[in-house]
Formats: C-alpha cells, structure tokens, sequence
C-alpha cells in the first residue's frame, strides 16, 4: 500500500499535465482520500 499511494498520486498528476479531465482527477481523489489513509494506518 505504502508504494501504491505516490504512483497513484504521480499517475493523476501526470495525466492533469497532459490535460486529462477525467483519469486524472479520479486517481488524486482515490490516492488522497484512500490509498493515502490506508498507508498510514498500515504503519
């Protein structure tokens, strides 16, 4: 989990970059309000 949360984030910010509006997004909320959490309380 702990290594899933930075390429979800990196994956969504890269996808903003190239000007997508809908991948993009999507994996920033899924990494900030899941994955990020979920890596944190896994220690």
């Amino acid at each position: 989990m702990r290594l899933l949360a930075p390429c979800c984030l990196a994956l969504g910010y890269l996808d903003l970059v190239r000007g997508g509006l809908t991948a993009g997004p999507l994996l920033l909320v899924a990494g900030y309000l899941v994955l990020v959490p979920l890596a944190l309380l896994e220690g």
